[in-house]
């Protein structure tokens, strides 16, 4: 005669419930308290989320690396380079020359296409000063150099000058160095807030 607590069924518990979908709940709490538990101490996720609520993983580094290639892009815009031809510097922007210049231990000369139509020094504007040079037309507001030079320079023993080289009108501005045997990488920095760009045309 079997006992009466052995009346149940392989398969269903003393209450009439199916051990089987007993276990099944039981397992599907226990996964529930196993994910809670793997994302306690997970550090909380950073970027934005979209309409989705996906997060949008993207970081600092990639504005880093913006940075970075603007300032490779700006570098590539000027260089300065030797022709053998002459024998001179070559400044040049988004590859087209700006200036010449050579230099001694004592003083340096910049060499800077003219207009064509210019004359005489009297239609042009130059100041020199210890730490500047600007060159454009006279009367005019803009300057098509404006920059500071690479060194100091002795103001008293500089000058300029209008001439011609192989048919073309040439500004020659001489810098007389305020530290003789100073090297100068160039003769401007390039770098300031004015401007080095090729002299155009007068306004008509």
């Amino acid at each position: 005669m079997r006992n009466r607590d052995d009346r149940s069924t392989s398969g269903r518990s003393r209450d009439g419930r199916s051990e089987k979908g007993y276990r099944s709940k039981n397992d599907a709490r226990i996964n529930k308290s196993s994910q809670r538990s793997s994302t306690e101490g997970r550090p909380p996720t950073t970027g934005r989320r979209d309409k989705a609520g996906r997060t949008n993983k993207s970081n600092h580094s990639s504005g880093g690396a913006s940075v970075a290639s603007a300032r490779s892009r700006a570098s590539r815009a000027t260089s300065v380079r030797h022709d053998t031809r002459t024998g001179r510097m070559v400044f040049e922007a988004k590859g087209r020359k700006i200036y010449e210049f050579e230099q001694t231990d004592k003083d340096i000369t910049i060499y800077i296409g003219a207009p064509s139509f210019v004359k005489s020094t009297s239609e042009l504007s130059c100041n020199i000063t210890k730490t500047h040079l600007q060159l454009g037309l006279a009367g005019s507001s803009k300057w098509f150099i404006d920059e500071n030079t690479f060194g100091p320079v002795d103001i008293s023993k500089s000058s300029w000058n209008l001439g011609q080289e192989s048919g073309s009108n040439v500004i020659f501005v001489y810098l007389r160095k305020y530290n003789r045997g100073d090297h100068w990488e160039t003769a401007l920095h390039g770098k300031s807030k004015g401007t080095v760009r090729p002299a155009k045309k007068r306004d008509s």
